[in-house]
């Protein structure tokens, strides 16, 4: 009988203490600081210049031209094509293709590396889509 008395006025004064912690917290919250900004201290920093390495490109590289057609900054425009949802698509989109032509320019075995899909049938299908899309 004497614990159970005793876990009760435990269990009061822990609420007690809780609930006072509570209102100092939202008392806390709704408090307004104002800071002067002239108070704050002023320090000079002068930008470093940054170093800059300039290579030289060799005049055999292959010049990338820009996918011709439409160019999307997310990707959602691989809902268009059939199978390929958000968990594709994203990884399509973050591999750089960012177009339909660019899309329809791989090979079903660049397409299974970047997308991880597992049928090579169903690279060949979103291949074809592409191409009838962007056409």
């Amino acid at each position: 009988m004497f614990a159970r008395l005793f876990y009760i006025a435990v269990g009061f004064v822990v609420g007690y203490m809780l609930e006072g912690l509570r209102q100092q917290n939202q008392a806390s919250e709704n408090e307004v600081v104002d800071i002067s900004v002239t108070d704050l201290p002023v320090e000079t920093v002068t930008p470093k210049p940054a170093s800059v390495v300039v290579e030289s490109v060799p005049e055999s590289a292959v010049e990338v031209q820009a996918p011709k057609g439409t160019v999307y900054d997310s990707p959602a425009f691989l809902k268009q094509i059939n199978g390929i949802g958000p968990t594709y698509a994203k990884r399509i989109f973050e591999a750089g293709i960012n177009s339909l032509e660019l899309l329809a320019s791989k090979t079903p075995a660049e397409l299974i590396g970047i997308s991880k899909v597992r049928s090579q049938d169903k690279a060949k299908d979103w291949i074809s889509q592409a191409k009838k899309l962007a056409s």
